[in-house]
């Protein structure tokens, strides 16, 4: 499943040249694992994973080291709800290769799906709206952005930006 999920990477890769942010949406994180599979490969990219708030198993499991029971409360983004299976290689793959998980709140969930909705004429799903909203909003590091099918990518940082977070030293972020 992630094999397959790392082939989003090499799309992106074939169409946008140089540095870039790729944000995707987490859930149980094989999409987020393959691509940043991917991205390892590629020391000018960087993965930011999006959880809901309402549902935070991975970063959870990332902040510890391994599966934790979280609680999962209803969310705008129920494409991405749920928790994690116990063995999941996922946990480990983030820990490595991600360079930040991040959360947005329902609100924020709100406002995406509305800003989507009015401003692109775009009817999408919560989990589809969850790596649009926060990322371009409060990071500050991407000054060109696309966004597309859940996910936004940032095609101008600073190189510094992206130096490689040794293993385990993943930026959790605890906004939410």
């Amino acid at each position: 499943m992630i094999a397959g999920q790392r082939t989003v990477g090499v799309e992106v890769g074939h169409c946008v040249r140089g540095p870039m942010t790729i944000v995707c949406p987490v859930g149980g994180g094989g999409l987020l694992s393959g691509i940043a599979l991917w991205a390892s490969e590629h020391p000018d990219v960087r993965v930011v994973g999006v959880e809901a708030a309402a549902s935070r198993a991975l970063s959870s499991a990332v902040r510890v080291g391994h599966v934790v029971e979280v609680p999962i409360s209803p969310t705008l983004a129920d494409g991405i709800a749920g928790g994690l299976e116990v063995d999941s290689v996922t946990v480990q793959i983030a820990r490595r290769h991600v360079y930040d998980l991040i959360a947005v709140s329902e609100g924020e969930l709100r406002h995406a799906i509305r800003e989507l909705t009015f401003e692109q004429g775009l009817v999408v799903e919560g989990a589809g709206a969850v790596a649009c909203r926060r990322p371009l909003r409060t990071r500050g590091r991407s000054s060109g952005s696309r966004a597309g099918r859940g996910s936004a990518i940032g095609t101008q940082h600073r190189r510094s930006d992206v130096a490689r977070r040794p293993p385990g030293a993943l930026g959790l972020s605890s906004q939410s």
